[in-house]
């Protein structure tokens, strides 16, 4: 259990580093991939119990502490973005790359979506619904892009992994 949170404090540390000093070279116009999302996201489909909720809710709040919105609204979004990711987990198949690629790109797109609305709604308004719907979803389609490597690194993990659990104790 520590082994996990370790690498998920490593996840954040690089993913501050990714928003914060990386984020020109990464930007295409105003959209750019959430490394914060990106990082809460794939720990919850890796890890779909508590651990993984609340890596993801951890996730908004480093996100929190680094942006220039209210404090809170990122944690939220990120947790009404995860609670829906598992609800679809039931009816998405997960077995692929690609559709863990697909749910990742949707709750990028509802965290990103919720935080641009609560943003909006907060603060006085300086763009149109429209832009910020359009920049959500290249957002999310950004993101869900950028995590297909970490998928494939998960994948690959696993299968040389060495079998423990049924197997293992069916041999002995």
């Amino acid at each position: 259990m520590l082994a996990f949170w370790l690498k998920w404090l490593a996840g954040v540390y690089l993913a501050a580093a990714l928003e914060t000093s990386l984020a020109p070279g990464w930007t295409a116009g105003y959209v750019a991939p959430d490394p914060f999302a990106m990082l809460g996201l794939v720990c919850l489909l890796v890890h779909p119990e508590a651990r993984g909720v609340w890596s993801l809710a951890l996730s908004g709040l480093a996100a929190d502490c680094i942006s220039a919105t209210h404090p809170g609204v990122g944690m939220a979004c990120f947790v009404a973005g995860g609670f829906v990711m598992l609800a679809l987990c039931t009816r998405w198949p997960t077995t692929s790359v690609v559709g863990q690629a697909g749910l990742v790109t949707i709750g990028a797109w509802i965290i990103a979506g919720s935080m641009a609305a609560c943003a909006a709604w907060l603060d006085p308004p300086g763009l149109a619904w429209s832009t910020l719907a359009l920049r959500s979803i290249g957002v999310g389609l950004s993101t869900g892009v950028v995590s297909i490597p970490a998928f494939a690194v998960f994948r690959w993990r696993e299968a040389t992994r060495p079998m423990i659990g049924r197997r293992a104790k069916s041999l002995i």
